[in-house]
């Protein structure tokens, strides 16, 4: 009887010893999985901002694009001065009469998050006409986007780098 109350003894130790952590593996599995996905969902919020630019841009819709930028947002390429305010950038915009952009995509090849901002960099393609003129411009882009009213992610600045054009 005593091998017998050892062996129970034995067993409910170790059950006891499993339980435990078996619980601190739950809690820290479920902890990741919530840092996890409060990643993704703030990664998917960045890639749905730039699908609304993408979109906005391919129709040249100034007014619209100009919302996804910060009131304090910037506009610009390499080499060239930027456009700096939500205004300045729908008024600059409107100003492309003579443009028709037929494709415009963009890919996003990482997004860097820092409290309520993010640095993406990604690559663009797209295919427009100036004129009678019709170009092919495939380049780089840099976004820093910023979380304001809790949801929204707006673009506090792009800037562009073309690396063709033909």
């Amino acid at each position: 009887m005593f091998i017998d109350s050892n062996i129970k003894i034995f067993t409910m130790h170790n059950i006891l010893q499993f339980s435990s952590k078996f619980i601190c593996f739950i809690i820290l599995a479920s902890f990741a999985l919530f840092v996890q996905s409060c990643g993704n969902k703030e990664e998917k919020g960045v890639l749905s901002s730039l699908q609304k630019y993408d979109r906005y841009l391919l129709t040249l819709d100034a007014d619209s694009l100009a919302t996804i930028f910060a009131e304090n947002g910037e506009l610009g390429q390499e080499g060239q001065q930027s456009i700096t305010g939500r205004e300045t950038i729908r008024t600059y915009m409107k100003s492309f009469t003579n443009i028709k952009i037929y494709e415009n995509r963009s890919e996003s090849e990482s997004i860097q998050f820092s409290g309520d901002s993010a640095v993406q960099k990604g690559k663009y393609d797209q295919l427009l006409s100036f004129h009678s003129d019709t170009v092919q411009v495939t380049g780089e882009f840099n976004a820093v986007w910023v979380k304001e009213n809790g949801n929204d992610w707006l673009l506090r600045k792009m800037m562009t780098k073309p690396v063709t054009g033909n």
